[in-house]
């Protein structure tokens, strides 16, 4: 697959990071954009492979802006880079989130509007994830109702990265298999 030219707009919600207008790989706000498997560079294909590839153990606990494991940052070079599991935290509790349902008219998927303290805004789409263990069984999962997004720090399980995790009732950071095919919005430095 080749890559898309895609220009990342910087918006400022009145936090610590300027948050991108849209997912990496996305060619429009409202729409998923490519999916990644924690620490790794190239599309999500399936859980299996990554295991194979004998990397799973070689990565650290923190890969924010590290050009080797930082999808955002090789994919769109400095300043994006994947956004903190405290950024992530920061944007739930300091923003105001409004569910959007749905426009199948203008092919716009459901998602939330977060509403930053200086009214700009930006829409995080229902992504779904990417998952499956047999080459043959990989597929998106929830695609129409869950976002899931990555943020740059392992949990306690280092079998786990963080994760920002949202549906029409709930918006949480919650634990994920590192393996799994989540999205990605960077965030770079004012």
């Amino acid at each position: 697959m080749s890559k898309k030219v895609i220009s990342y707009q910087a918006v400022d919600l009145g936090l610590s990071v300027l948050w991108a207008d849209r997912n990496l790989g996305a060619s429009l706000p409202s729409v998923d954009g490519y999916h990644y498997r924690w620490g790794e560079l190239s599309l999500w294909e399936n859980e299996n492979f990554y295991y194979q590839k004998g990397v799973f153990d070689n990565m650290p606990n923190n890969i924010v802006g590290n050009p080797n494991f930082d999808a955002a940052r090789y994919e769109c070079g400095e300043p994006w880079r994947l956004p903190s599991l405290s950024e992530i935290n920061e944007l739930i509790h300091c923003c105001t989130w409004i569910w959007q349902e749905a426009d199948d008219v203008n092919f716009v998927l459901s998602g939330y509007k977060v509403f930053g303290m200086n009214g700009n805004h930006i829409f995080f789409p229902v992504s779904g994830q990417g998952e499956g263990l047999m080459e043959d069984e990989s597929f998106i999962e929830d695609f129409d109702i869950y976002g899931c997004y990555w943020s740059g720090n392992l949990c306690e399980d280092k079998n786990m990265a963080c994760e920002l995790r949202f549906r029409k009732e709930a918006i949480s950071v919650s634990p994920q298999w590192r393996s799994r095919g989540n999205c990605i919005r960077p965030v770079c430095i004012k």
